[in-house]
């Protein structure tokens, strides 16, 4: 009997260490999946972000108007460029994009440019007239007087592409620092400290959300929704928040925060026009207050931001009540969080949206003139990719000769039709 029981005893031993191998086994080959999978993520996440990661159009310019001493042009013509370029009226101006004119003076803060013959930085102006001509003309900046300066040219039109994405691209070193720090504030606290998923946020979320019985917070880094918008579907399912999530750290080990901030500033979705998609802080800073995101300011900047919950629901145009109660709550996250102070803060409140028309990125301006852009610019660039990759366009078109045109042809066929009414009144008689 003893024998018997130890022969049973020896039997159970393979048995017992079976299971534990195959579930070795099976660890490893799931690990070498998983591993495979990250590697697949990792080389689409790679390609789309050492390429170009989206489709910017063609950007078409007019012709710099260029100023100079003796140059027969009336303070008003110069006014109305500037206010065409997107300009702001001040009592002092001390920022980009800012003027003052008095008693025959322009004080003017001249933006920054990338000319075709190489870059200019800001400038302070100061351009006298005598009469309707310029009678001298300073450069601040510099300290002396010059024979010449240029603004920055007009953009027409931009050749947007078939898909139907409009956007422009900033650099995270050109945007005031309030933008990346009320993003982050309102969107993902925790984004210089997370490695592109946040644990605690998405139970935070997930707690406020049952508490509500519906949707009300999101758990989502900036890193996630960079994910869901550059290669994700909208499908609500747990595979694709894996998928999500996976992405997401691998992109965080990848490039840094700035890297990652700057994507997701260029791609984020603020706003429709027409049929066109508005992306990113660079094109909406000109669609909704007619000036580049370097010159916005904070109760702007909390009002573009306030968008990102919902472009449609917060828009701007629409239901500015909404939006300007959401700019008011981030504009209280910012004083509570002491990024701005409680003069400012109370100062800001009262501000109004001041909105843009919009008609500064109208399309359809000089359309035959425009057409004939298109067609030498399909010969010059045969490869649509390269058409679409934000490529400047410099061309001959004198906004300050076409409204001079305009004008003159606008007041004879007034004069005609005057006097074809008067031919008509005296054969009546």
């Amino acid at each position: 009997m003893a024998k018997k029981h130890s022969k049973s005893k020896t039997k159970s031993k393979p048995s017992q260490k079976k299971f534990p191998g195959l579930f070795f086994k099976l660890f490893i080959v799931v690990v070498v999946v998983a591993a495979g999978y990250m590697f697949y993520l990792d080389a689409q996440i790679k390609h789309t972000f050492t390429g170009n990661k989206w489709e910017v159009p063609a950007q078409i310019y007019a012709r710099p108007l260029v100023l100079s001493k003796n140059l027969e042009i009336t303070p008003n013509e110069v006014l109305e460029e500037l206010s065409l370029l997107g300009y702001r009226k001040v009592s002092r101006p001390d920022s980009s994009g800012e003027y003052v004119y008095w008693n025959k003076t322009l004080v003017v803060m001249r933006r920054g440019f990338q000319f075709p013959d190489g870059a200019q930085g800001m400038r302070k102006l100061t351009i006298a007239w005598q009469g309707n001509r310029i009678n001298s003309i300073t450069d601040n900046t510099a300290g002396k007087k010059v024979g010449t300066v240029r603004l920055e040219p007009w953009l027409v039109t931009r050749l947007v592409s078939s898909l139907r994405e409009d956007r422009m691209l900033l650099n995270l070193e050109t945007v005031p620092a309030m933008l990346p720090k009320t993003l982050t504030l309102v969107e993902d606290r925790d984004f210089y400290d997370h490695h592109g998923v946040a644990p605690l946020s998405i139970l935070r979320a997930l707690i406020a959300n049952i508490k509500a019985g519906r949707t009300v917070q999101g758990g989502s880094t900036l890193t996630q929704q960079l994910v869901k918008n550059l290669f994700l579907t909208r499908e609500q399912s747990l595979v694709r928040k894996a998928k999500e999530a996976l992405m997401a750290i691998i992109i965080d080990a990848r490039y840094s925060k700035s890297e990652i901030l700057q994507a997701y500033m260029n791609e984020v979705f603020l706003a429709q026009d027409g049929e066109t998609a508005v992306h990113g802080f660079g094109l909406a800073s000109y669609y909704f207050f007619d000036r580049p995101a370097a010159e916005l300011n904070v109760p702007e900047i909390a009002t573009l931001v306030a968008m990102i919950k919902g472009p449609s629901y917060y828009n701007p145009r629409r239901h500015p009540e909404r939006v300007l109660e959401r700019r008011n709550l981030i504009l209280r996250l910012l004083f509570e969080a002491n990024e701005v102070s409680a003069k400012q803060y109370e100062q800001y409140l009262t501000m109004p949206l001041k909105l843009a028309s919009g008609a500064s990125l109208a399309s359809g301006k000089h359309p035959a003139f425009m057409q004939k852009v298109r067609e030498e610019l399909q010969q010059i660039l045969a490869d649509s990719s390269l058409r679409d990759s934000g490529v400047k366009v410099f061309t001959t078109l004198d906004i300050y000769a076409q409204r001079r045109a305009e004008k003159a042809l606008t007041q004879t066929l007034d004069n005609l039709q005057n006097i074809d009414t008067l031919v008509i009144h005296k054969r009546l008689c």
